[in-house]
Parts: structure tokens; sequence; C-alpha cells
């Protein structure tokens, strides 16, 4: 799992960003946690995930590039209408993964 350095941070959450982070890579069971990331689809840009999914087998392998974390679906989903605002803002269109894309190549992932 990859985390973007300039995370994105729901204001419901508290200050404690490294425990939730450990809790989410080592699967522990938080359950009003939820990931956004950029999407594996070829046409998606970002997807939310629940940070519960993480625990089944076909989630458990998949490498994400976790973009934004937030308490509940409501803010998550406030997260996203956030970051598309701040990429159309910083590059005129909403291509997220092109944007952020530079930010998880080899050797620029935290």
């Amino acid at each position: 799992m990859y985390w973007y350095k300039d995370l994105y941070v729901s204001n419901n959450l508290s200050n404690n960003m490294k425990w939730i982070r450990w809790s989410v890579e080592h699967k522990i069971h938080i359950k009003p946690i939820f990931l956004v990331v950029l999407s594996d689809m070829g046409d998606g840009q970002l997807e939310i995930i629940p940070a519960t999914t993480l625990r089944l087998p076909f989630f458990e392998k998949k490498e994400y590039q976790v973009i934004g974390v937030a308490k509940g679906e409501y803010h998550a989903r406030s997260l996203v209408e956030t970051i598309v605002a701040d990429v159309y803002g910083a590059t005129g269109n909403c291509d997220c993964k092109s944007y952020f894309a530079p930010y998880f190549e080899k050797g620029n992932e935290e």
C-alpha cells in the first residue's frame, strides 16, 4: 500500500493519523474508516474503499495508492469532491490518475 505524502484527511478524524495508518496496513478492524484510492479500473479515477474490506483475501493482494482517509462514507464522498476540485484547479481537468501518478512512481512513494 502506498500513501500520498500530502494525504487528504477528513476534518472529523482525530489527529492520530499514525495509528490509523498503522491499523489500516495491519488490517486492524477500524469500522468507520474509508480510504480514497486511485482506481485501477480503466475509466475510473478514484474509489472509496471501506478499510475493513482490506482484510478480505481478494483485497489483500492488491496494491492501493491511498490519496485520502475519512471517517464515514459521507465524509469520504466530500473528500473526493475536494480532491477533484483541487485537481481541476491545478490542471484545468479532472484527470486525478494523471495528476497523482508522478507521486507514486518508483522511488517517489512514501
